[in-house]
């Protein structure tokens, strides 16, 4: 019987002990203070670049820049979009571990850094955790990265020392399958400053390449050459009565004696592509 009694001892205090390791460190619930600001536009903010396809995990501590959003001063991760990136779609997840978690808030950006949308931490869908993955947070939406090539992920300082329950997966497992409840007890996580996060980038639309003509990068005079020898390459559609009217007017100056205007009248039914000028011009002329 005592040795009975002494295993189930074992068993109690490595139970404790199992419980006392997976208890969370010490939190990180204070607001950052006005000291510790790195930027104070969005134009300053460290941007890291990503690629159009993408999925990268990282981390926001205390050792992550600090600045002044709305909704209060926050540690945070900045990001620009793929350069040939034209429509994306991007997920954002933020895990629940350890006893906290970050709640995520995002800011899009404009090209001059104004804020265009924002997607607040109750936009977010907590999602539970699996065989596969941990409870987190998950927003996913679609981007245009010529109205928003810019994202910056804080948390809104409100929140942080408060706590949020979710589901014990084992309880949604037993609803799902038509079991009974489990005795168990659904976990509680503190907002703290820092968190474990994950983003993808899906491509889904390269950006457009606009290539200028090269007469635009090219000298104003071969520019011209080249329009002047398009347009000799090219036979205008002589309208009727225009031919009518130079020929006629070519007649009467010839008519009249006015030799210069005839020549001129010539010369520009030429240019115009009026082949029978140069003949009228001759039998106008001989008819005097």
């Amino acid at each position: 019987m005592k040795k009975v009694i002494s295993i189930s001892c074992l068993v109690f205090n490595a139970l404790i002990s199992g419980c006392a390791v997976n208890q969370p460190s010490v939190l990180n619930v204070m607001p950052p203070s006005d000291t510790e600001l790195c930027c104070q536009s969005y134009s300053q903010l460290p941007y890291v670049q990503l690629n159009d396809n993408e999925t990268i995990k990282f981390n926001i501590d205390t050792s992550s820049p600090v600045a002044s959003f709305s909704e209060g001063n926050s540690h945070f991760a900045a990001f620009k979009f793929g350069e040939r990136s034209l429509d994306i779609t991007v997920s954002l997840s933020s895990y629940f571990y350890d006893g906290s978690v970050f709640a995520p808030e995002v800011a899009l950006l404009s090209a001059d850094f104004k804020v265009v949308k924002k997607v607040k931490n109750s936009d977010f869908k907590v999602s539970t955790s699996d065989a596969f993955t941990k409870s987190r947070y998950n927003y996913r939406l679609k981007i245009n990265t010529i109205e928003t090539p810019y994202m910056v992920v804080y948390t809104p300082s409100e929140l942080l020392g408060k706590k949020i329950t979710t589901t014990h997966p084992a309880r949604i497992r037993a609803q799902e399958l038509g079991e009974p409840m489990p005795m168990v007890t659904d976990p509680a996580y503190t907002f703290q400053n820092g968190g474990s996060l994950e983003l993808s980038v899906e491509l889904l639309t390269l950006k457009p390449v606009v290539i200028q003509p090269v007469g635009t990068v090219m000298a104003s005079g071969v520019v011209a050459v080249a329009a002047v020898d398009k347009k000799a390459t090219i036979p205008a559609v002589i309208q009727d009565d225009t031919k009518y009217y130079y020929l006629n007017a070519i007649e009467q100056a010839a008519k009249g004696k006015d030799i210069q205007k005839a020549l001129a009248l010539r010369d520009e039914a030429k240019a115009l592509g009026i082949v029978e000028a140069e003949a009228m011009f001759i039998k106008s002329m001989s008819a005097k």
